[in-house]
């Protein structure tokens, strides 16, 4: 079965079980943000998070997968397929 696209896809990725709750959390803060991008500290901050291997991971796993995308040093920003035209 074919994942949605847009904000479909961006709510199945949030709501769905293909993240784990890190993964969501982060995700949903880099995309409240919109295509300015956010840097990794704030994206951390407003999660509730702190920097380790493990929050780097999820943020290496979610570039990776194409849901977030470098905006400069230390910055990330969503990547348009998760948002409608």
């Amino acid at each position: 079965m074919p994942l949605p696209v847009g904000d479909a896809l961006r709510k199945h990725l949030l709501n769905g079980s293909t993240l784990s709750i890190m993964e969501k959390r982060l995700l949903e803060q880099i995309c409240s943000n919109g295509s300015d991008g956010i840097s990794k500290g704030e994206i951390l901050r407003r999660a509730d998070y702190s920097s380790n291997g493990q929050t780097s991971a999820a943020f290496a796993r979610l570039v990776g997968m194409g849901y977030a995308e470098r905006a400069g040093v230390g910055r990330l920003r969503p990547s348009i397929d998760l948002f409608d035209n």
